[in-house]
């Protein structure tokens, strides 16, 4: 008997490009600047990020996010900013920001009348699971 629907976001509840908007582009660069990173670190802490997301595909399931912020910090020459202060600002929600691709909510609404527990799964590792 089916119990649970695993269902990933990326591509299935919204579009893989809907993270690339201007509007995202634009928090991704203010709100590391909120949690205290210098101007001058910004861009480079970000790249850092990016490529660290990058090369993080194919590795183990478990990732200290940590580590690898710590060491995109350093990479970016911040020093005084908290892993966890940047993870959270890192972590953009996605509710209000990004359009839920057609049919999505339908579908989410098919598995509950299903009586079906619904998994959300993602790959971004700045995210808990909380978030």
């Amino acid at each position: 008997m089916l119990r649970a629907a695993l269902v990933d976001v990326g591509g299935t509840l919204w579009s893989e490009s809907a993270w690339s908007s201007d509007g995202m582009a634009a928090l991704r660069r203010t709100r590391p600047l909120e949690a205290g990173v210098p101007t001058a670190g910004v861009a480079a802490l970000l790249d850092s990020v990016g490529a660290a997301a990058a090369s993080a595909e194919g590795l183990e399931p478990y990732l200290d996010i940590h580590e690898v912020l710590r060491r995109c910090l350093d990479a970016a020459g911040v020093e005084e900013v908290e892993t966890e202060t940047v993870r959270r600002a890192l972590s953009v929600a996605a509710a209000g920001m990004v359009p839920v691709l057609p049919g999505a909510a339908e579908f989410l609404r098919a598995v509950r009348a299903l009586g079906l527990r619904c998994h959300i799964l993602s790959n971004a590792f700045v995210r808990t699971g909380a978030e």
